[in-house]
């Protein structure tokens, strides 16, 4: 933000993060909106966060950022920024697949949802991208961005240098055959093999307090998007954990994998029921793994007091 000439100080004031906040470098969710929203408004910019991601100098993220810059080909990197991602966030994720004729598809998921979750979206695509383009030894080829924000923004294509598209479910970027294959300027082998080591060994030093519960929610959220029912017994298979441990594991982090499945499932409703023209809320109830609406509607009753099509009309009219 300092590098665009934002008052930090201000904005971190009026979004109510404090310097204590920071510890471990985080933000922490209940600001992170209140702060993108902060920016937006110091900038009267719509692409404000993907032009701080932009802005993002090498490093900020700590270890990650030199693991991934050290690896041997993009593909390599990406998967780096994939495993050790709750390193810098305990509310987001990536997830990694190969289209059908060798594309790299890279879909960045928060499962923490506020209004203006569409600029960090764009922060975290724009930081990944821009450190793809400056590590590849050759052009990299951007087939398209695709972003969860409904109204097209001319400056992002600008910012992000290729072909973007609006109103998707989760934001996420697509590279062409063999961008995946590409070489890194920045490899380190000796380098990349002492950092992989270390954050396996002590990654309870150096990771997340709350890593198995992060480590959860993406599990569950990937079977959800396989429409899988995500129970204990095939999460826990999927993590390689009895279910008693990974229980065990939950429970000192101060969480359980109900409530984790819960949070999953109303935030993913929520944002899809937050996109003009978006799904139907029988399509958000098999989505999150509801047999029907009605089993939407309960749990929905139970985390905002109101049904799902109240909300969803109160949302948009205020997004207006």
């Amino acid at each position: 933000m300092r590098a665009l000439g934002l008052d930090v100080p201000r904005i971190s004031r009026r979004s109510g993060l404090r310097d204590f906040d920071l510890e471990g470098g985080r933000i922490p969710d209940d600001v992170y909106g209140t702060m993108w929203r902060e920016a937006r408004r110091a900038t009267r910019d719509e692409a404000v966060g993907a032009a701080i991601g932009a802005a993002v100098p090498m490093g900020m993220f700590g270890v990650v950022d030199y693991l991934a810059a050290s690896a041997s080909t993009l593909g390599e990197s990406m998967a780096c920024t994939r495993d050790f991602t709750h390193l810098t966030s305990d509310s987001s994720f990536w997830e990694l697949e190969r289209g059908k004729n060798g594309e790299l598809i890279a879909r960045f998921i928060n499962v923490v949802v506020n209004q203006e979750d569409d600029i960090g979206d764009e922060f975290a695509m724009s930081v990944v991208l821009g450190r793809m383009h400056a590590w590849a030894r050759a052009p990299v080829h951007l087939v398209e961005v695709q972003l969860t924000r409904r109204k097209p923004v001319a400056l992002l294509e600008q910012r992000f240098f290729g072909r973007v598209s609006y109103g998707h479910a989760s934001s996420q970027f697509i590279l062409g055959p063999g961008a995946a294959d590409l070489r890194i300027g920045t490899a380190d082998p000796c380098l990349h093999a002492t950092l992989r080591a270390l954050l396996h060994e002590s990654g309870k030093d150096l990771g997340s307090r709350t890593k198995t519960a992060a480590s959860v929610r993406r599990s569950a959220h990937e079977l959800l998007l396989k429409f899988t029912a995500p129970t204990l017994q095939t999460v826990s298979r999927r993590l390689g954990l009895s279910p008693r441990t990974l229980q065990r594991q939950l429970m000192s982090e101060g969480t359980s994998f109900e409530q984790i499945l819960d949070d999953l499932r109303r935030d993913i409703a929520q944002r899809r029921l937050r996109m003009q023209g978006g799904p139907t809320i029988l399509q958000v109830a098999i989505e999150v793994g509801f047999a029907n609406e009605r089993g939407l509607a309960r749990a929905f009753h139970r985390w905002t007091g109101m049904s799902p099509h109240r909300w969803r009309n109160q949302m948009l009219t205020t997004s207006r």
